[in-house]
């Protein structure tokens, strides 16, 4: 191989790592989770208009975990808006790659505090688990304004604290908030922030958790143990 077209390989070669981080990853949109949204009538902040889940799909992300045909979320701020029509695309990349995107993917507890990520975790994980509590557009509706008590106001009500709503959709989020204190959580929660995107709203995803290796360990340990005792009997 000549000298020159050596070095232009090994350029090449230097530059795959990069090329592989910054490939073009999408998010397309698929309109309303379970239907139209509807209204609400919110205060501090103040929010007066639709609410409720979105459906869409991620793909081309470095992080293969999130690349799925469905993809369930709901708003973070109330202060902004984003077209959910279906086809709708936006550019997506993870948190610390280079290059620039209308969302980067990044965990929930780069924009909240711990108590916060807790609740919104405990509360998506209640709804994963009992898909029950929220399968109709009334109930997604409920769900938005449960996950935006949490974000906004440090109570577990829509009818106390700073954050209040006068619809009929305010006591099945305060029923949502009060079953999820208690519940495991199985979710790792994710936002789609718009960084240096104004007027795009930023929005909430989760995946399941993947049990820490140990925790596999004791899994893995019990399993034997159980194993060990069926196999053996005592001697009578």
């Amino acid at each position: 191989m000549p000298m020159k077209n050596l070095h232009r390989l090994l350029a090449t070669m230097a530059l795959l790592p990069w090329m592989a981080s910054t490939h073009a990853a999408t998010l397309t949109m698929n309109g309303w989770l379970f239907g139209s949204g509807h209204t609400v009538n919110v205060s501090a902040p103040t929010y007066q208009g639709v609410a409720g889940g979105f459906k869409g799909s991620l793909s081309g992300l470095s992080d293969t975990r999130f690349n799925s045909a469905l993809v369930e979320m709901y708003c973070v701020d109330l202060a902004e808006s984003l077209d959910t029509s279906p086809g709708r695309t936006y550019s997506v990349k993870m948190d610390g790659e280079p290059g620039t995107a209308v969302f980067t993917l990044m965990p929930a507890s780069a924009l909240f505090s711990t108590a916060v990520v807790d609740r919104l975790a405990r509360l998506v994980s209640l709804v994963e688990g009992t898909p029950a509590w929220v399968d109709t557009a009334q109930e997604s509706t409920s769900m938005q304004l449960a996950i935006w008590n949490t974000i906004y106001d440090a109570d577990v009500s829509l009818t106390g604290g700073t954050f209040k709503d006068a619809s009929s959709h305010a006591a099945h989020a305060d029923s949502l908030l009060a079953a999820s204190a208690g519940t495991p959580i199985t979710q790792d929660l994710y936002v789609l922030r718009s960084v240096g995107q104004p007027g795009k709203q930023d929005q909430l995803i989760w995946i399941q958790r993947v049990p820490e290796p140990a925790t596999w360990v004791l899994v893995a340990l019990a399993l034997g143990g159980a194993a060990g005792a069926r196999r053996w009997r005592p001697q009578g």
